[in-house]
């Protein structure tokens, strides 16, 4: 049976959260901290966190991989799909400010996180996008323009909101990773004709 790597990614980084989350000490707060704070720069387990960072964001490459050469055809979005997998695991890698004033930390580190984060988040807009384009399935169809405009809306509160950031964050995360186990799979053809070439 074929390993869904898609879905082995979902199910890694949604436990890693709730251990890190679990175990992660005061003053984090999960209605107002980020994920990425899970693996602050400073903070002594930072190493669980990352693990689903990287280990969500490798495992999501491998797997569309694996659907691009099944198929014998690379399309636009699926780059975009690796983009984001390689974003994720990439600010797994650096790690952003610390969740604890007076931690000294590296700004440098820290902005190479936000922007991975930005280019992850861009990613998985234009991926939602062109799947949206791509997919012959009508009512397939309107559930990727529906997924894109809740994550586009809800990365908006999350840009301006001054409180509950985190569940702001929790609640794209989880609709961006009910998409994947759901629809992704299910939006792959059977043959290369049930597809626009995009």
């Amino acid at each position: 049976m074929r390993m869904k790597f898609n879905v082995v990614s979902v199910i890694l980084i949604t436990l890693v959260i709730l251990i890190a989350q679990f175990i992660v000490p005061e003053p984090y707060d999960w209605k107002q901290n980020t994920i990425s704070e899970l693996a602050a720069q400073g903070y002594r387990d930072k190493w669980i966190m990352q693990i689903g960072f990287i280990g969500f964001g490798g495992l999501l490459v491998i797997g569309t991989m694996q659907n691009v050469r099944r198929s014998g055809k690379l399309w636009f979005r699926e780059i975009a799909l690796l983009i984001y997998g390689l974003a994720i695991l990439l600010s797994g890698i650096f790690c952003t400010h610390p969740f604890i004033e007076s931690v000294p930390y590296s700004e440098v580190e820290a902005r190479l996180h936000s922007a991975f984060a930005m280019i992850a988040g861009i990613a998985l807009s234009t991926t939602l996008l062109l799947f949206a384009i791509t997919d012959e399935d009508t009512p397939r169809k309107l559930i990727h323009v529906t997924v894109l405009a809740v994550i586009i809306t809800l990365s908006i509160i999350f840009g301006i909101a001054s409180s509950n950031v985190g569940i702001v964050q929790r609640i794209m995360y989880a609709v961006g990773f009910t998409w994947l186990i759901l629809i992704y799979n299910s939006s792959w053809p059977t043959s290369r004709r049930n597809i626009k070439d995009v």
